[in-house]
């Protein structure tokens, strides 16, 4: 009997409804938390329930929340073809991994994923309500957030493709790494502890504990746009100061650079800078 009442179920949307309603779903049952659901193409499923559990969910249309108190827990997500997570109010949507195959827009939600979203496609971030929060967000499609959402991540960003921040804070809970394979340009980046740069990145405003750079880092704001307790460079690594303007070198401990690249009018700094690389001044 109790091997019955958990086998694992292929349930389909079979036209928009509630989640909780056995008449959306061809089964005529409820999803479990061990069954697999599709939301099938143009169906918009409503979560109106502060239980709504599966294992694996395929979604190819709409998920709508209707209330504060709905919830939603998959292990993994996967959306596909024109898809849509977006609801009322601020509800929340947990998984553990998350793959977008397809056109997703993510609108207001609190959404947690635990370990890994991997963009393969085309994901918008649609509205600035809600929480955004991934353990590592990876990135070989296109990105894009015109409602400027902040984006939290825990362990990493690896981009192999196009992402537009539009002026969105990035921020970092945990250690961290960023790489990318293309330029990143960021107006506001902030690391609770430590973050490792790898690769290039243009940054305006950022604020952490300890940035270790191995890449290119370009910073193109002022002093008072940059708040770093330490800033280590390991080989090969550039720093430039591209300010359009006068820079005051910021306070930091632990400078060691290897090439530094001074592209703004003019420089102040009280400090001894010492590194190992080339020196290029360039004023603009």
């Amino acid at each position: 009997i109790s091997s019955l009442h958990n086998y694992s179920k292929t349930i389909i949307s079979t036209k928009s409804g509630n989640w909780n309603q056995i008449q959306t779903w061809n089964s005529l049952t409820i999803p479990k938390s061990s069954d697999t659901v599709i939301i099938a193409n143009q169906d918009t499923v409503n979560i109106n329930t502060n239980s709504a559990k599966c294992d694996y969910l395929e979604l190819n249309g709409t998920i709508f929340f209707k209330s504060p108190s709905n919830n939603l827990t998959s292990r993994v997500i996967l959306s596909k073809n024109k898809s849509e997570i977006n609801g009322n109010s601020l509800a929340i949507l947990r998984a553990d991994d998350f793959i977008n195959d397809g056109m997703l827009s993510i609108g207001k939600i609190k959404l947690t994923i635990n370990k890994n979203f991997i963009n393969n496609s085309k994901l918008e971030f649609s509205s600035i309500s809600g929480t955004k929060t991934f353990g590592t967000l990876i990135n070989f499609g296109i990105i894009i957030n015109p409602q400027k959402e902040t984006l939290f991540i825990e362990r990493s960003l690896n981009n192999q493709g196009e992402i537009n921040f539009n002026s969105a804070p990035l921020i970092f809970t945990k250690n961290a790494i960023i790489k990318s394979k293309n330029l990143l340009n960021i107006e506001k980046l902030i690391f609770n502890d430590s973050l490792i740069n790898s690769d290039s990145i243009n940054v305006k405003s950022i604020n952490g504990r300890t940035l270790i750079n191995k890449g290119h880092l370009n910073f193109t704001g002022k002093e008072s746009d940059i708040s770093i307790n330490n800033l280590k460079s390991i080989i090969p690594s550039t720093i430039t100061f591209s300010h359009k303007g006068n820079v005051s070198f910021p306070n930091f401990t632990n400078i060691n650079f290897h090439n530094l690249s001074l592209n703004c009018k003019r420089f102040l700094t009280n400090q001894q800078l010492t590194g190992s690389g080339k020196l290029s001044v360039s004023g603009n």
